[in-house]
């Protein structure tokens, strides 16, 4: 069943597409001078996510239950527009910084 995640998670482009701005700027962040890595936040980091993915996907799927009644035609639809733009903002974002810390 572990390897079945890593399966999903490899085939999905999004995954792909977080580690490469977000996530590789978050871990670049923990890089001391040297360029080597502190593993204690990497591991801290990982579980931190890992719990905040949880409870977010929890959050969406209860809102998504419970609001959709609320929510219907043009206004759910310009809802999930405006969330899809705020998204690709955050992944330009996430990409310009770990390219700035790349490049130093």
């Amino acid at each position: 069943m572990f390897g079945l995640g890593i399966v999903v998670s490899l085939s999905n482009p999004y995954w792909t597409i977080w580690w490469l701005t977000i996530g590789f700027s978050l871990m670049a962040s923990t890089a001391r001078a040297d360029g080597t890595m502190r593993w204690a936040p990497v591991a801290a980091f990982y579980t931190g996510h890992t719990l905040s993915d949880f409870t977010w996907y929890a959050g969406v799927g209860l809102a998504m239950v419970l609001g959709r009644k609320f929510l219907e035609g043009r206004a759910y639809r310009y809802l999930l527009i405006g969330l899809a733009v705020l998204l690709e903002l955050f992944g330009i974002f996430f990409l310009w910084k770990s390219g700035a810390s790349i490049l130093g």
